[in-house]
């Protein structure tokens, strides 16, 4: 379903350090930052095109691909 994720770390070294990530599922592109564990993700919210059980499973993904 989602196979492919960008992520680059912004703010290197700095106090605000975090991760950013980019994903493509089914046409429709999300991105998000992953700080202190969080997700917050960008608009467009995948809650307007995907059900709550692929939000969860994404965000376990990036979760364990950043941590």
């Amino acid at each position: 379903m989602f196979k492919n994720i960008e992520v680059k770390k912004m703010f290197k070294g700095h106090i605000h350090e975090c991760h950013q990530f980019k994903v493509n599922i089914k046409g429709n592109k999300f991105a998000g930052l992953l700080k202190d564990r969080e997700i917050l993700w960008f608009h467009p919210h995948p809650k307007n095109k995907l059900n709550e059980a692929s939000i969860h499973a994404l965000e376990l993904k990036v979760q364990d691909i950043l941590n």
